[in-house]
């Protein structure tokens, strides 16, 4: 979980609101142990490389990390808890005194899968600050109004009054001060300085030992001279004589994705799929006609982003990223392994049979297999939040050799009939009387093993693709593959 406040924040106001929070997240039953970064990076995990987690070091971040009880000792799902946890923060008096304040709170939960920037990711690219500007302030309002979506933030950042201290270096020289001394009695004015560690018995990590001056007494430009600087000959320098405050504003840093300046718009979903998310914006910004900055408009769009063209012929973009940009990437990579792997089945059985209509009935059973697993999946996103992910496009693939099978072991006892001089009523009596029993038995074993996963949070689409495929698959093969055959009688060698 992370909580960024304005910039400039005091360290006291972040502690302040650290502590609030972490009395929130105390209250659900379900924490067992908060810790928390104050102004410093958190622990970097292989998520955190993702997320940027090791910038997080100014006065105005505030990361807590939220470790729940085991999976085995509740029985609530950690998206459920992460939901309900934001109904605390929500509800909080509190909390919303500081979020008008300017405090922005993000809740981020591992993911089951390769982790990524966000759940929701808007990258526009362009080449003017302002416009980006523009258009990610647009997604931030657009965001917000879609259901499901929550913690919406982006990368603008507000420039705030700067002061650089330029330090006289002749001044410094005639006085026998060293510039790292200066540097030092600065950084320890304005900043603090860590100069030890120490450990409490009861815990585990360590913490500094910093030494600071108090905010009373280093608020206003005129304390710096009552700030001093021994030089060699042991005669203190007042440090408002050695350095010159030059007022500014910081500048927003520079963002590159794919050598183009870019801004982000990011934000988490809540028990809601990111297809349907990315589908509602899809929608309100080609169907409503969105009126894009400068009176630019749509050139071009596809499921990966959105291309504009202003005025000027500049070109900008709205590209998709996090899970949407990584479901898609899947989906078509998936989609081809799942064509050449049709292929492949498709000659192997030509090869069999040395037949090319036998085959294609057999192949008949796997669009007919196909049927079960989308109202299977539309069932179980209204019911329990399954969504169809990539893992459940490994299952088509898997159920594509499974359910052939079935119409294998029919198609060679229908064969075999055929070969004893039964007429085709009596092969295809025969053959489904003999191989109900067997079809049946290794569906049901085969449909039972796959609900072993079923509540993965990776593989739980492999198993719900297996499941209602091959329990459809099984019926059709009884039902459907005899009337093809009885249709078309293929020619049995």
């Amino acid at each position: 979980m992370s909580i960024d406040g304005p910039e400039g924040t005091d360290l006291g106001k972040s502690l302040e609101v650290a502590d609030m929070a972490v009395a929130l997240l105390l209250r659900d039953p379900y924490t067992q142990s908060v810790q928390e970064f104050i102004g410093t990076a958190p622990v970097i995990d292989f998520n955190g490389l993702y997320k940027g987690a090791e910038q997080r070091t100014g006065r105005h971040y505030v990361t807590l990390r939220v470790n729940v009880t085991p999976p085995k000792q509740r029985t609530m799902q950690s998206g459920a808890i992460v939901s309900r946890m934001r109904d605390y923060f929500a509800q909080s008096p509190a909390m919303r005194v500081y979020d008008a304040s300017g405090f922005t709170v993000q809740f981020i939960e591992d993911p089951p899968g390769p982790p990524v920037q966000a759940t929701l990711v808007a990258k526009i690219k362009g080449p003017d600050p302002a416009t980006r500007r523009a258009v990610a302030q647009d997604m931030m309002a657009k965001m917000r109004a879609t259901a499901g979506v929550v913690d919406v933030q982006s990368s603008i950042e507000t420039p705030y009054p700067r002061t650089t201290f330029v330090i006289d270096y002749s001044k410094a020289n005639r006085t026998g001060i060293a510039t790292a001394n200066i540097v030092d009695v600065l950084q320890t004015a304005t900043d603090g300085r860590n100069i030890g560690q120490y450990h409490l018995p009861e815990h585990n990590e360590f913490s500094y030992i910093t030494l600071e001056y108090p905010p009373e007494a280093r608020n206003q430009l005129q304390d710096l001279g009552r700030i001093y600087v021994k030089s060699q000959l042991g005669h203190n320098i007042p440090l408002s004589e050695l350095v010159t405050p030059v007022s500014g504003r910081q500048t927003a840093a520079l963002i590159r994705d794919e050598r183009g300046s870019t801004t982000y718009v990011t934000a988490e979903l809540d028990n809601r799929s990111v297809v349907y998310a990315v589908i509602d914006l899809m929608y309100d910004l080609i169907g409503n006609g969105y009126q894009f900055p400068n009176e630019g408009s749509l050139e071009s769009w596809d499921l990966f982003g959105l291309n504009y063209l202003d005025t000027q012929q500049n070109a900008y973009a709205i590209v998709w990223g996090g899970e949407w940009e990584m479901t898609l990437e899947n989906f078509r990579d998936l989609g081809m392994a799942m064509i050449v792997a049709f292929i492949l089945i498709y000659a192997v059985l030509i090869a069999q049979f040395r037949s090319f209509l036998a085959p294609a009935l057999i192949m008949t059973t796997i669009p007919l297999g196909f049927i079960g697993i989308l109202p299977g999946f539309a069932l179980l996103d209204a019911t329990w939040g399954t969504f169809l992910t990539a893992t459940s496009l490994i299952g088509f693939i898997a159920l594509m050799g499974i359910v052939v099978n079935n119409a294998i072991l029919y198609l060679e006892y229908y064969g075999q009939s055929l070969a004893e001089g039964k007429t085709v009523h009596e092969s295809l009596l025969g053959a489904g009387e003999a191989r109900l029993r067997p079809i049946l038995l290794t569906s049901a074993t085969t449909v039972l093993g796959s609900l072993t996963i079923a509540n993965d949070p990776v593989w739980s689409g492999l198993a719900w693709a297996i499941v209602f495929g091959l329990s459809l698959s099984a019926l059709f093969t009884l039902g459907v593959f005899p009337l093809l055959l009885n249709i078309f009688r293929p020619k049995l060698v």
